[in-house]
């Protein structure tokens, strides 16, 4: 489920904001997590894993933790 929220982000970097550092690191983080047999249970396992930074990481404990990515909520609604 979280590689899809990933793949949002990026595409939205790309198509709206044009930032293509984000949408890059974005990408690559949705790729790392759709390559995994399990699932990460927190953002430190996470930035084990090539293409996951910190921010990603957090990311990734925001969602583990609410169920949601406030980011991708403000760009959705």
């Amino acid at each position: 489920m979280i590689r899809y929220l990933f793949a949002e982000l990026a595409d939205y970097e790309r198509n709206v904001s044009k930032n293509v550092y984000k949408y890059n690191a974005y990408r690559k983080a949705a790729g790392t997590l759709s390559a995994l047999t399990e699932r990460v249970k927190s953002g430190e396992e996470a930035k084990k894993l090539p293409g996951i930074g910190v921010k990603i990481a957090k990311k990734i404990d925001e969602f583990l933790q609410t169920g949601k990515l406030q980011k991708l909520e403000d760009v959705q609604s």
